[in-house]
């Protein structure tokens, strides 16, 4: 029996193979497996293979060296081949039960049916010879299965191409980890991934922010309390009683004099820099220390000198913007990890990463800070969902078909499938991805009333009538043989009308 062979690259995936069965014109057709690389991996592609096999009405065969694709055929029923040289024929039989068999009873001579009297040769008339009357039969017999070969032998095949539509859809498919296949409906398996990862970013301060530049400076006059002298000490503090907060120190030492109300003056400079030391005559001012029952303290004139000014600092927007990108950069890794885990036909967009838990995250200043630059040190869990671009396919193409209308039907390998937009969630677990599908629809015909139309008709008839008949978008393809014979057939039976996608 005639063995179809089929040869996979390692470039093939199922749609393509599926095409490529659906040409097979021999009851068995035998796959072979390319020395490396696996075109398809799963038991569910090899599936659709038999199953697409068998609507062609072929037997499927299996020739490969992989121990896995060899079990998964075994597993099906499948015949498998380690070589793509020969295919015995004893691989394709099934084990069918024999019956023993009853021996043969010789009959009796009562059961000897009569042979019938000799028949004697034909007589002819007498003005012709036997050898004439012999030939004339020959030439009878001779013009009689011509005849019969004018009606049985010869075969058409037509191919014709009809009005074909375009038919577009918009759809969104959810890749959902909890389905179970694509035959759900509008949704796909999906598969969770997780990396933990962790960096370090610094980025140039982008706020500005005032700060003290320099500190006041005034002359303060000591009173002495007592009758003994007292000695004022070089960097003796003072405060405020008036105002928080606010803390100068003597630059100098002096003596007060062994009377009591002796005065005299020191000068002194605030303690911090900036405006907030600048401050006018009379205000009330405590003595730190024990020297603080002996003396007091005034300032008969304004404290001046202290400054603010601005210079560079952190503000809200920079700590937002450094987060964003060591985000970005984090997600970028774990994006990276992730695919390096993915099998062959596998997608995870990155619009599928989340962050699911934020293990740590430390600015080295806060909003306000003066600092020339920004650091930050975040450390992400972060997870992604993956897909099969393939299960897109066939939820698309399913949902397709089921909407086709009345009296109509899909071209074969006319389905085409785009991503329209980025994906988004659509709950916690589940996201959707926005898809623009597109098939090819040609009306049903009905090829029995075709044929008994066809038969007998000559052939330079025959295209222009189905042309005008079916409202064919080209004229249709005629072969037929033998290639002088002038005719359709007249057995309907030898007219095979077939489609472009069919024709072999």
């Amino acid at each position: 029996m005639k063995v179809q062979v089929v040869q996979l690259d390692p470039s093939d995936d199922l749609p393509s193979i599926l095409e490529k069965l659906r040409w097979t014109k021999t009851p068995r057709v035998v796959l072979v497996w390319p020395e490396e690389g696996r075109p398809i991996g799963r038991l569910l592609d090899l599936v659709l293979l038999q199953r697409e096999a068998q609507r062609a009405g072929a037997q499927l065969g299996v020739a490969s060296a992989d121990p896995v694709v060899q079990e998964q055929a075994r597993r099906l029923a499948i015949p498998t081949f380690s070589s793509a040289e020969r295919f015995p024929a004893r691989a394709w039989r099934r084990t069918v039960v024999r019956r023993p068999m009853t021996p043969a009873r010789s009959p009796s001579p009562a059961e000897i049916p009569e042979r019938p009297p000799h028949i004697g040769g034909i007589r002819w008339p007498s003005w012709i010879s036997e050898r004439a009357g012999r030939l004339i039969v020959l030439a009878l017999m001779a013009l009689a299965w011509v005849g019969v070969a004018a009606v049985i032998v010869p075969s058409a095949q037509v191919v014709i191409t009809p009005r074909r539509v375009d038919r577009s859809q918009a759809m969104t498919i959810t890749i959902d980890p909890e389905a179970l296949s694509p035959a759900e409906g509008l949704q796909v398996p999906g598969m969770v991934h997780f990396e933990r990862v962790a960096a370090d970013h610094r980025i140039p301060s982008g706020g500005t922010v005032v700060v003290p530049l320099t500190s006041s400076r005034g002359e303060m006059v000591f009173t002495n309390l007592g009758a003994e002298a007292v000695r004022i000490p070089r960097g003796l503090g003072i405060r405020t009683l008036d105002r928080e907060n606010i803390r100068f120190v003597t630059t100098e030492e002096a003596d007060l004099p062994a009377r009591k109300l002796s005065k005299v003056s020191i000068e002194v400079e605030a303690d911090q820099p900036g405006s907030k030391g600048n401050l006018p005559a009379g205000i009330r001012w405590a003595v730190e220390g024990e020297l603080g029952l002996y003396v007091s303290a005034a300032n008969p004139n304004p404290i001046s000198g202290g400054m603010d000014g601005p210079r560079a600092g952190v503000s809200e927007d920079d700590l937002k913007a450094l987060r964003e990108l060591l985000t970005a950069q984090l997600f970028g890794e774990a994006l990276a990890r992730m695919l390096l885990t993915l099998e062959a036909d596998q997608a995870l967009p990155r619009e599928s990463l989340r962050v699911d838990r934020v293990v740590s995250e430390a600015f080295d200043a806060e909003a306000g800070d003066p600092a020339d630059s920004l650091g930050l040190h975040l450390e992400l869990e972060v997870s992604g969902l993956s897909y099969h671009p393939y299960d897109l396919f066939v939820a698309a193409n399913e949902h397709l078909v089921s909407e086709i209308p009345e009296g109509w039907h899909q071209v074969p390998g006319s389905m085409n499938l785009a991503i329209s937009g980025p994906p988004e969630w659509l709950d916690g677990k589940r996201m959707g991805l926005m898809l623009q599908a597109g098939h090819r629809l040609y009306p049903s015909v009905d090829p029995g009333p075709l044929r008994r139309r066809l038969r007998g008709l000559p052939a330079e008839e025959a295209g222009p009538w189905l042309a005008r008949t079916l409202q064919l978008e080209e004229s249709p393809y005629l072969r037929i043989w033998p290639p002088w014979f002038p005719w359709m057939p007249w057995v309907e039976t030898r007219i095979t009308l077939r489609f472009p996608w069919e024709a072999g």
